[in-house]
C-alpha cells in the first residue's frame, strides 16, 4: 500500500516489467517501500469502484493522457474546457496537467472544484477525483509560502463533495520536514514516469538537482526514466518511479 509520506533517504519504487511485458504491467504493482520510510499520515490505495475512469487533460499533456487510456481500457478522455458530458458509468475523474500552488490544469482552485461539479451533474456517479501533476500538495511559491492547491480544496472539498474521495501522489518528508516542492516527469517514448520530492527555498536548490541526476542518468544509457530514477542512490530529495501502468495506483486518499 502506497504511503503517504516517504523519507528523503529511501527510494520509492514500482516494480517495472519489460517494455513487452504488457499484461504484466496492466496488473498495476503497487510501489515498494524499501529501507526506513517513514509514514507521515495515513495514505490509502483505492482504485475506484470499478466503473469507468474519464481522464480530462492539459492541452500539451495529450500524449500522455492518451497513453493512460491506453493503460485503462474502457475509459473516456477529454481536453479541459471541454463541455461536460454524461455517462451513466463513469465513476472516476483523473485530471492531468500542469499544477503548482496557484493553478491546476489552468484552473485556480474555485474553477477547478466548479469544474468537478459540472462534470458530476451529468455523471452523478462520480466518487473519486485524481489529481495529477507537480507540486500539487507542496506550497512554497519563491519567498512566498502559501497553501497547497489541493490544500485549498479541502477546505471545500467536504462541504461540496462529501463523501467522494481526492487522491494526488504522495507528500516526501526530508529530515521530519514535509518537503516544500515536487515534480513529476514522464517520458512518452517508454511510457515511464518518476517523481521527485525535495526541500529548500527555491525548486533549484535540491529538486532540480535532483532531476538533471536522474536525466544525466538516461543519457549514460539508463533509457528509461523510470530505470534511471530507481537507479539514483542520492537521497537529499526523495523518488519514485514506474510506468503508465502504476501511475494511477501510486496515487493516495488525501482527504481522510
Amino acid at each position: 500500500m502506497p504511503v503517504d509520506g516517504f523519507a528523503g533517504k529511501t527510494a520509492m519504487k514500482a516494480s517495472l516489467p519489460p517494455h513487452d511485458d504488457r499484461g504484466a504491467a496492466r496488473r498495476r504493482p503497487v510501489p515498494e517501500i524499501r529501507g526506513g520510510s517513514r509514514i507521515r499520515d495515513a495514505g490509502q490505495q483505492i482504485l475506484g469502484g470499478g466503473g469507468v475512469i474519464h481522464i480530462i487533460y492539459q492541452a500539451d499533456h495529450k500524449k500522455r493522457a492518451e497513453a493512460l487510456q491506453a493503460a485503462n481500457p474502457g475509459s473516456l478522455i477529454s481536453e479541459v474546457g471541454d463541455t461536460p458530458f454524461g455517462r451513466g458509468s463513469v465513476d472516476t475523474l483523473v485530471y492531468w496537467g500542469h499544477g503548482d500552488a496557484y493553478k491546476f490544469c489552468t484552473m485556480e482552485a474555485d474553477a477547478f472544484l466548479a469544474n468537478i461539479r459540472a462534470w458530476q451533474k451529468m455523471n452523478p456517479n462520480i466518487r473519486t477525483v485524481e489529481v495529477i501533476t507537480c507540486n500539487a500538495r507542496h506550497g512554497f511559491e519563491g519567498a512566498e509560502i502559501r497553501a497547497s492547491f489541493t490544500d485549498q480544496i479541502k477546505k471545500q472539498w467536504r462541504k461540496k463533495f462529501s463523501g467522494m474521495i481526492m487522491k494526488a501522489l504522495p507528500m516526501g518528508v526530508s529530515k521530519g520536514q514535509v518537503n516544500s516542492w515536487s515534480i513529476l516527469k514522464y517520458q512518452d517514448t517508454t511510457k515511464t514516469w518518476y517523481y521527485v520530492t525535495a526541500p529548500g527555498a527555491k525548486d533549484t536548490q535540491h529538486m532540480w538537482p535532483g532531476c538533471h541526476e536522474i536525466e544525466a542518468a538516461v543519457g549514460n544509457g539508463l533509457h528509461e526514466k523510470a530505470q534511471a530514477a530507481s537507479a539514483n542512490t542520492r537521497r537529499v530529495w526523495t523518488v519514485m518511479s514506474g510506468t503508465i501502468y502504476t501511475l494511477r495506483s501510486s496515487l493516495v486518499v488525501i482527504n481522510r
